[in-house]
């Protein structure tokens, strides 16, 4: 599974002022196919990811397609205004998150200029998040797209004890994100498997047997959630 990771919204407050943090946000548990939104309504809100994967569903168009991902420590906002893409943010395992409506927040974050500078990071670690996932999908081969793939979730496991992992979006949910059909990803999985490069002790685990070799395919290298190259 997915390294765990505490609140970065919480863990930024300071012990003493619990009882305010308590009032602008509250811990929930989403089941899996659940949508943030079935929880938190239709206002705005700001969600921060504890545990499990979320993805990011938008359903301009039929059927609602997968266009990213959240993992933990990582957090996703809620505008209040339309929506021109109609997405929705769902959990793809069993997840724990923080959910802060963002008038709450709004009033939490002048009084304490800690969060408010935590925000803003997130803001951009989100960003060059975007940026490096656009490299992966505008691999010209679909190989290189699956490698990249890999490489990006695995990337999550800071050290070579996390080198067997779930990847806990079926096949299909992987196509959408990088533009293959499910077949397609079937191959190219088999094929970095066949390579050596990867095992599949299952349909959805993946155990990295040459990390450098990947990488090569990928054409990115492994990073830790901060950013750091592992």
């Amino acid at each position: 599974m997915f390294e765990n990771m505490p609140c970065d919204l919480c863990a930024s407050f300071q012990p003493e002022n619990g009882d305010e943090w308590r009032d602008a946000a509250r811990r929930y548990a989403v089941r899996r196919g659940q949508a943030i939104g079935d929880i938190a309504g239709t206002d705005s809100w700001c969600a921060s990811l504890a545990t499990g994967i979320l993805r990011i569903d938008a359903s301009q168009g039929a059927p609602p397609r997968t266009v990213g991902l959240i993992f933990p420590g990582q957090i996703v906002a809620h505008p209040s205004d339309a929506d021109p893409c109609g997405t929705a943010v769902v959990a793809v395992t069993r997840s724990d998150i923080c959910l802060h409506a963002r008038d709450d927040l709004r009033q939490v974050t002048e009084r304490h200029p800690g969060v408010r500078r935590l925000l803003l990071r997130s803001a951009f670690q989100t960003l060059a998040e975007t940026r490096r996932w656009m490299l992966v999908i505008s691999r010209p081969r679909a190989r290189e797209r699956v490698a990249a793939f890999l490489v990006s979730v695995a990337g999550r496991f800071p050290t070579s004890d996390h080198d067997t992992f779930d990847l806990a979006l079926s096949r299909g949910r992987i196509g959408e994100l990088l533009g293959l059909s499910l077949e397609t990803v079937s191959r190219q999985i088999h094929a970095l498997a066949k390579a050596g490069l990867i095992a599949l002790p299952g349909r959805r685990h993946v155990k990295l047997l040459n990390r450098s070799g990947l990488g090569a395919v990928a054409g990115m290298t492994f990073r830790h959630p901060s950013g750091a190259v592992a």
